[in-house]
């Protein structure tokens, strides 16, 4: 059985389980798409995705590229911004990018995440 990632939603509301094996591809090729072009429209996005991927993707590109923008935007790592009357798809500056903390003697917690890291970092000082 593939292991599975469970998707957020911006809005709270309940996201999906998508397979972790179509979850990364979408993720590194939508951050790439970001980073070298900078912000764009969604469908910009989608067809440069697709582009990247190929035909070798199993599965609707333009699907997985909704959910997994999705759950980016809901963990604050991509952002939705408004310019000249059109939602953009951009990165956050760079110095309110979310950094992964380093873990302080314990290991990530499955739900929580980063939380757990944060707290004993800070009850450490």
């Amino acid at each position: 059985m593939s292991e599975k990632i469970q998707c957020l939603h911006p809005q709270g509301k309940k996201g999906v389980r998508i397979d972790r094996a179509k979850y990364d591809p979408i993720r590194e090729a939508i951050l790439a798409v970001l980073e070298a072009e900078g912000p764009c429209r969604f469908m910009q996005l989608a067809e440069r995705v697709e582009a990247r991927l190929g035909d070798s993707f199993p599965g609707s590109v333009s699907w997985y590229t909704i959910t997994v923008k999705l759950d980016l935007e809901a963990r604050g790592v991509v952002k939705r911004v408004r310019q000249g009357g059109a939602d953009l798809v951009a990165l956050p500056a760079a110095s309110s990018r979310p950094r992964k903390p380093e873990p302080v003697g314990a290991a990530l917690h499955p739900f929580l995440g980063w939380s757990i890291c944060v707290w004993t970092a800070i009850n450490q000082k």
